[in-house]
């Protein structure tokens, strides 16, 4: 039996607790709530919960009692110092964080002897296993993989899909928002395409996804690492994006052009939330802010886009309750108000990776397409949770029983995790559905 510490007992840690406890082992969770580490460890006889700040509190308990593996489930921003403890104390870890953020610490990982292993939740992490194998497969036919397209999404199931935004959070308010500026880079025609701070939502497409309709996607984060991660550098095209039901990014773009994801503190006290939006667009104390903001945006004050903002409160004359803060701030607490998912609403998580394969033996192209649909259950049962915490548990796993001969900072990628891995989630129905068929002329020739 090994022992696990977790940092974090948010809304993944359920399905990474339970995964590592069915496997044997004794798993301590980490919360300054405690409440949240008992509700995650539940009744277990070999679950255990404690109260502490992971940074702050974290190296006396290693030091207590010392665990053979960390699991951080922490915020992705607290990632970094959460793996300087594997490097003090020398012990493998399993991370969130994104590969490319922690470079600079692969030396001193590596001369620790421990294993890092990070981007293996469900984006990232499902999306690279799944897409590592079939390409792997492609090549070893003899094919040649000439453009790699893969989206994910996180949303409300149909039936909870109740708002005019057509999203519910299944994570924190401050990371979506957050999200709604990120840089994003893709390959196309070999070239790198950036869209900085946001940039991408402007330039999102529509895209059918059989069976569940019409979707928008737009780019998200830098695409360019996985040409070489995924071992597909003959590639020209390469797009990773994020889904979202129709009217999300226009609906990004016009906040992000009032000003609502400036970070600058600024007194609030009798601030009305109308009152904010007259402040970011110029308007008179008195005029209707709603007409204000169409004005500023050029958009029709009928539209759709102004009929989100209103549903969501930004033209309320109600005071924002809190004395300073930011307009990111406000426009976080009414996500908090509005967009969070019931307890008794159930969630969607949608991957598609969209594969065009030259194959030089026969001259033929195809596209070979990997569907997972997951829906969630209602709760902490949701479809998120599982996708992305479940694989902490199993990556943890791999390690303890010694599979994992990689030392330093790894991706779920490596062969020692990368089957062994998708098989565990296909054992526990996250599996992907595969089609192929020969494209048209029309098609051949794009």
């Amino acid at each position: 039996m090994k022992t696990v510490l977790v940092f974090g007992a948010g809304r993944v840690a359920g399905p990474a607790v339970r995964t590592l406890l069915d496997k044997g082992h004794r798993v301590t969770v980490m919360d300054p709530v405690v409440e949240n580490a008992r509700r995650v460890v539940g009744d277990h006889p070999r679950g255990k919960a404690v109260a502490g700040d992971a940074l702050r509190d974290g190296p006396a308990l290693i030091e207590s009692d010392r665990p053979d593996i960390l699991v951080s489930l922490l915020p992705v921003a607290l990632a970094v110092s959460a793996i300087d403890l594997s490097i003090r104390y020398g012990i493998s870890q399993v991370s969130p964080i994104y590969l490319n953020t922690a470079k600079h610490l692969e030396d001193s990982i590596r001369r620790m002897g421990v294993t890092v292993l990070g981007e293996v939740g469900l984006d990232p992490g499902i999306d690279h296993i799944s897409a590592t194998r079939t390409i792997r497969g492609i090549h070893a036919a003899g094919g040649r993989v000439e453009s790699f397209w893969s989206v994910c999404g996180s949303l409300p199931d149909y039936a909870a899909n109740t708002n005019p935004l057509g999203y519910k959070l299944t994570w924190a308010p401050e990371s979506l928002v957050a999200a709604s500026v990120r840089d994003a880079v893709i390959v196309k025609d070999g070239r790198t395409v950036s869209y900085p701070g946001g940039e991408a939502f402007r330039r999102y497409v529509l895209e059918e996804i059989e069976g569940l309709g019409w979707f928008e996607v737009y780019a998200n984060a830098d695409s360019t690492p996985y040409i070489g991660q995924y071992g597909m550098s003959e590639v020209k095209d390469v797009f990773r994006g994020t889904l979202r039901f129709v009217g999300w990014c226009d609906f990004i773009v016009a906040t992000g052009s009032l000003g609502l994801y400036d970070q600058e503190k600024r007194s609030l006290e009798g601030l009305t939330f109308a009152g904010l939006m007259r402040r970011l667009t110029g308007a008179p104390a008195k005029a209707p802010a709603l007409e204000a903001a169409a004005a500023f945006l050029g958009l029709p004050a009928h539209g759709l886009v102004m009929k989100q903002m209103k549903w969501l409160g930004l033209f309320d004359e109600r005071e924002i309750p809190m004395a300073k803060g930011s307009p990111r701030d406000v426009l976080t607490l009414l996500y908090y108000e509005k967009l969070l998912l019931l307890p008794e609403e159930r969630d969607l998580v949608v991957m598609q990776h969209r594969y065009r394969v030259f194959h030089p033996e026969t001259g033929r192209r195809t596209l070979r397409t990997s569907t997972l649909v997951d829906r969630g259950g209602a709760g902490e049962k949701t479809s998120i949770a599982r996708t992305t915490g479940t694989p902490f548990g199993i990556g943890a796993d791999l390690i303890l029983q010694g599979r994992v001969p990689e030392k330093g900072l790894i991706g779920p990628t490596v062969p020692s995790i990368n089957d062994p891995m998708l098989e565990e989630l296909e054992g526990m129905g996250i599996r992907f559905t595969e089609t192929e068929r020969e494209l048209n002329r029309k098609e051949r020739d794009s």
